[in-house]
């Protein structure tokens, strides 16, 4: 269980820094 919920906040955190850095990177540039 505890695996599962690791697994999902990797997931969503992964993905959080992706739409946080897409904009970053547009301002940036």
């Amino acid at each position: 269980m505890i695996k599962k919920l690791k697994r999902i906040f990797v997931k969503s955190f992964l993905t959080m820094e992706e739409n946080h850095l897409k904009p970053w990177e547009t301002m940036t540039r």
